[in-house]
């Protein structure tokens, strides 16, 4: 664990936490392997990229020049009411096209998501419908034992 934090720095990435999730993508549909939805061994979240025109367009530009290179970060509140509030997921496209973006991940709503992500150490993003033919970005978190081993905000990892 990190160096302690101040009240005063606390507030200010909650702060900071709470504007990221206000700008964050939802999830507008979520499939775990066994739910019937897609033949996937993946779990997969479909985001809502209506207001993100750059988002919803770098699947189209996956779908042509293939491949995408991204940094992925977990970013939790503090551990009071674990369980409840979200979870985001923030990404940083640097290959094919520069985008920033997070996800954000509801409880208790998203948790069976969560779960499966925890168990597959993957996760499946796409903004198409979930069907068999979606275009689905393979997010990896090889580490990942647990949702609970995700750094807090306070922790800063």
């Amino acid at each position: 664990m990190g160096p302690s934090l101040t009240a005063e720095e606390i507030a200010e990435l909650e702060a900071a936490f709470d504007e990221l999730r206000r700008d964050a993508l939802a999830i507008a549909g979520w499939a775990i392997p066994g739910m019937g939805l897609l033949s996937s061994s993946l779990p997969v979240a479909r985001l809502d990229a209506s207001a993100r025109l750059d988002v919803f367009d770098l699947w189209r530009v996956i779908r042509l020049d293939g491949g995408l290179h991204a940094e992925v970060r977990w970013l939790l509140p503090r551990r009071e009411g674990e369980g409840q509030g979200s979870h985001l997921l923030k990404v940083k496209v640097l290959t094919p096209a520069r985008c920033t973006f997070a996800v954000v991940f509801r409880l208790p709503e998203h948790r069976p998501l969560l779960d499966a992500v925890v168990k597959t150490k993957t996760l499946g993003l796409t903004v198409e419908p979930l069907l068999l033919d979606a275009e689905v970005w393979r997010v990896s978190f090889p580490d990942l034992e647990q949702i609970s081993e995700l750094p807090t905000l306070a922790e800063g990892r």
